[in-house]
């Protein structure tokens, strides 16, 4: 069995983290966006982009919650609470339509 090493990666001024393989590279897109990706290759990229909505009035988890579970029904996805975060994430078909390529997606939400 072989083992990866991991490096955690900080994004949009530390209010994104997570990680990926050591050997990956880090481009940067215009309008915020992160690409990570092995070495020398053209396909499996990770594309990273982080988008801040502001709600009219006081944002309560529950409404937050509420929000979220709608999104989470929407693309089949899982809800989940990490530390003050409640977190949606999915995998979804390429747009590009690529063999064996898939789209991950994620929300998170500070309640």
């Amino acid at each position: 069995m072989s083992t990866i090493q991991l490096d955690r990666v900080f994004s949009f001024a530390n209010q994104l983290s997570f990680q990926i393989p050591s050997e990956w590279v880090e481009d940067q897109e215009e309008g915020d966006h992160y690409l990570y990706h092995a070495p020398n290759t053209d396909s499996g990229w990770l594309r990273v982009s982080l988008i801040t909505l502001k709600s009219p009035g006081k944002a309560s988890k529950e409404r937050v919650r509420a929000f979220l579970i709608k999104k989470t029904q929407k693309v089949h996805g899982k809800l989940y609470d990490y530390g003050s975060n409640i977190v949606v994430a999915w995998e979804q078909a390429s747009k590009q339509g690529g063999l064996g390529s898939a789209t991950i997606g994620g929300l998170s939400a500070i309640a």
